[in-house]
């Protein structure tokens, strides 16, 4: 919907003529047409990949009502709806939650996510950081001015640094907790040679005013040992929250999902239900001080090369990885505060 009728003929081509299969990479056993599959052919030419999750095609979460268990849309010969809502935009409740392995969503079989209360910690220190492209990623306030996120959110695809733009706290529905400028970020440079390690997806990021000191930032916390024997057991129940692509510019979570693998190298698997956008959101975990951040959503892998530890959920970095450079990013804060008066 982004062009006027009629003026996007190229890449419509293949829908408006009821799809077909003339993207190279059709007929490939992986739907990869926009929003429903990896996004590399053009709407409608992925036709025969693409038909297990067709019925996802153009629909998202964005309606403020989304998750309420009631569909919100205008009726049709699908359904029944109270038409409170656009149309393709209340999908969980219209369409059901459960979701096709074909599916580009990591959502394990169902999408269990909910719309949270940003006024409230932990989540009001959750934010959306619009990137320099345009497209967004999730990030957590950690200090004043310092919010924490994923590395391939600070960067460009030749690996060249991309400051987001803006990052917005607790923004809900229309409505922010506050708002701040990016102007710096450092991320790990083993992140651009690492090779078969994946603890490295992590990014500080500095904004132009003190969000964290109003709206209140999250403590870091190391996984003990007995936290890790507990994910070893049954898996550590955590909460998730980001922004995804799907529900607009309203912050989704996922309550009591599980860490179900902890790895050698300072990464984590989980099941907790995350997609597009939910890059650097964090994973949260309670703790007898209060809620604390344990890992940083990195990303999830397309279910032909899932494999081995990585059939057991999606991947995270943990705190393991960025514990130390949180506290000497906290410490310089401090020491700029006292220089300051």
């Amino acid at each position: 919907g982004a062009c006027p009728a009629g003026t996007d003929a190229t890449d419509c081509r293949g829908f408006a003529a009821g799809g077909d299969d003339s993207c190279r990479w059709a007929s490939d056993r992986a739907c990869d047409e926009p929003g429903i599959g990896t996004g590399v052919c053009a709407d409608g030419t992925d036709t025969t990949d693409c038909a297990p999750v067709a019925w996802l095609r153009h629909r998202d979460n964005s309606c403020i009502t989304a998750f309420d268990g009631v569909c919100n849309e205008p009726s049709s010969a699908e359904f029944q709806g109270d038409g409170r809502c656009e149309a393709l935009t209340d999908t969980a409740d219209c369409m059901g939650r459960l979701r096709p392995a074909e599916a580009a969503d990591h959502f394990f079989g169902r999408d269990d996510r909910y719309l949270v209360d940003t006024t409230v910690l932990p989540f009001r220190a959750v934010g959306l950081l619009t990137l320099a492209d345009g497209g967004g990623c999730t990030g957590t306030l950690v200090g004043r001015r310092t919010v924490l996120t994923a590395a391939h959110c600070v960067l460009d695809e030749e690996g060249h640094l991309a400051l987001p733009q803006i990052f917005e706290a607790g923004l809900q529905q229309g409505r922010r907790q506050g708002k701040a400028r990016v102007v710096a970020a450092t991320f790990p440079p083993d992140y651009l040679k690492s090779e078969g390690e994946e603890g490295f997806d992590w990014a500080l990021v500095t904004i132009d005013r003190d969000l964290g000191a109003a709206l209140g930032a999250l403590p870091v916390h190391v996984l003990t040992a007995e936290e890790i024997a507990q994910v070893r057991r049954t898996g550590l129940v955590v909460d998730q929250a980001g922004y995804s692509w799907d529900t607009g510019e309203n912050l989704s979570g996922h309550h009591a999902c599980r860490v179900t693998m902890v790895r050698p190298d300072h990464s984590i698997l989980h099941e907790c239900d995350t997609t597009r956008g939910d890059s650097g959101s964090p994973l949260l975990l309670q703790t007898d001080a209060g809620w604390a951040i344990i890992a940083v959503e990195s990303q999830f892998f397309d279910p032909e090369t899932k494999g081995g530890a990585f059939a057991g959920g999606t991947l995270a970095v943990d705190s393991r990885a960025f514990a130390q450079a949180v506290a000497d990013a906290l410490a310089a804060e401090g020491a700029a505060e006292e220089g300051a008066e």
